[in-house]
């Protein structure tokens, strides 16, 4: 059950049984010196009493009478002194008394026995007796007028009177012991709700969190521990509520990305054209959700028009200038056969739109299947490599040509070469993107050129596709876990053994 109070009620309760028990046993520890207190006190005061009538009895029974005597010891009488006798200890009876009517009657066995070993002038602690304390303070003489023996002077107290008097200090000690304890409970209560509000804040803030409210925020002034929690929870909300947003940023631009790469990929062909010579395989694969190179096959008459690009910079800026580079080739191919004029064509039209500092390599090349003749055009790209069957070697064909969107007039024509070449059964020709020569191992070696060119040469006697699986595998194995810091494109086209 008290697993189930609030804290409130749970410090409440804790605070005042340990302030009850506290106080009894306080109230205890002074009650019980009190009574000593009280009865030592009384004990003195009788001492002083039995002093005092001693010193008038040895004058009186000088110069008095047995009259005068009975008087002053009545004088000595009061609500606590119930009776002063003188004790005949021979006979063990009561010589004279205040208490008229026990004069002459036999004193008790255990007054006789507690008398026995009685000396001149001595003092003994006190005796209960029923509702009085007989003491017993001084030896008065062996002679009293014409009486001769020995004689004892006795003071009876009234216990009632000493007792009242004691309850009455302990019902003073248990008045103050409530008002404390009152106090007590009143100040537990308002500390477990002093203690208690900020807890209950905390869990407000804690449920409406819960709930979803971020905008929810904890008012705590203090500057303890409890407001120091509530600023780390205020923080805490503003940081979820922050990265809540960013979460949906996130989600709003990976379905945007998952976007344009379906955009993307559906822009790349979807199956290669059909050749009786040629054995073509393309492979890609984005840095990113979706980048910058850009591959395509074309097919115009007797010609096969393969090509691979590279537009500067990854991403969403890449694969936008990679579309706007798609457009314009597709647009000018089939109404340009000449492919230096094509790209010089596809160049003026791209500065118009591209970007200060962006730019495109590009490697295309016709491969005319009757005459078995390559035109090359390499605008800044990586080289363009052969496989020779007959010589048994690779090499790699570099016309010369600036990027695409670098310059728009004499220079950029000036310095785009056409480069022809001759292919014949076994031939193979490799195109691909920096993002394959310059994979990087965890040793921050790059697969290279001459990696490369031995792949090709390694694989010549397989198919296109084949041989574009393993330069992928060699490349990957060579990355030993690492993952391709660009875009990754491979173009594989191999003349085949039929006769034209």
């Amino acid at each position: 059950m008290f697993a189930d109070w609030n804290l409130k009620w749970k410090l409440f309760s804790i605070i005042s049984v340990t302030l009850l028990l506290a106080v009894l046993f306080f109230s205890f520890l002074i009650n019980t010196y009190e009574k000593q207190l009280l009865l030592k006190i009384h004990h003195e005061k009788g001492r002083g009493l039995s002093q005092i009538i001693l010193q008038n009895l040895k004058v009186m029974m000088i110069s008095g009478n047995k009259l005068q005597i009975l008087d002053f010891l009545n004088s000595k009488v009061s609500d606590e002194v119930q009776d002063i006798s003188l004790i005949k200890l021979d006979e063990e009876k009561v010589l004279y008394s205040t208490a008229r009517d026990i004069e002459g009657t036999d004193i008790s066995a255990s007054d006789v026995e507690f008398l026995s070993d009685i000396k001149a002038e001595f003092i003994k602690s006190p005796s209960h007796n029923g509702g009085a304390i007989k003491a017993y303070y001084v030896y008065v003489g062996n002679t009293f007028f014409r009486d001769s023996g020995t004689f004892v002077l006795r003071i009876d107290y009234s216990q009632q009177v000493i007792y009242d008097f004691i309850r009455k200090q302990t019902n003073q000690i248990m008045f103050v012991s409530i008002v404390i304890l009152l106090l007590g409970f009143a100040i537990s209560f308002i500390t477990g709700s002093l203690l208690t509000r900020p807890v209950n804040s905390l869990m407000e803030g804690i449920i409406e969190l819960g709930k979803g409210n971020l905008d929810f925020k904890i008012n705590l002034s203090t500057k303890d521990e409890f407001g120091r929690l509530a600023g780390a929870f205020n923080r805490m909300s503003e940081n979820l509520q922050f990265a809540q947003k960013q979460i949906i940023v996130k989600e709003l631009m990976e379905r945007d990305f998952k976007m344009a790469q379906e955009i993307q990929n559906a822009l790349f062909i979807k199956e290669v054209p059909a050749s009786e010579i040629l054995d073509i395989t393309p492979f890609y694969e984005a840095a990113r959700m979706i980048g910058g190179d850009y591959y395509d096959i074309m097919t115009r008459d007797d010609k096969k028009t393969v090509l691979v690009a590279d537009v500067s910079g990854k991403g969403i800026p890449g694969s936008l200038i990679m579309v706007m580079l798609r457009s314009l080739i597709r647009a000018q191919y089939y109404g340009e056969d000449n492919l230096r004029e094509l790209i010089m064509k596809v160049n003026h039209l791209l500065m118009q739109d591209i970007q200060p500092g962006k730019f495109v390599t590009l490697l295309i090349a016709d491969f005319h299947e009757k005459t078995e003749t390559v035109s090359i055009i390499n605008a800044g790209h990586i080289p363009l490599y052969k496989y020779i069957a007959k010589e048994d070697r690779v090499e790699e064909l570099v016309p010369s040509g600036l990027g695409l969107g670098l310059n728009d007039g004499v220079i950029f024509d000036q310095n785009l070469d056409l480069g022809e070449d001759k292919m014949a059964p076994g031939d193979i020709y490799l195109f691909c993107t920096d993002g394959a020569t310059e994979a990087m191992n965890p040793n921050k070696d790059q697969f290279g050129e001459e990696r490369l060119a031995n792949a090709l040469k390694q694989y010549k006697d397989q198919g296109s596709k084949e041989i574009v699986e393993n330069i992928r595998k060699d490349i990957k194995s060579f990355l030993a876990g690492e993952e391709f810091n660009d875009d990754f494109t491979l173009v594989v086209v191999k003349r085949n053994n039929k006769e034209v």
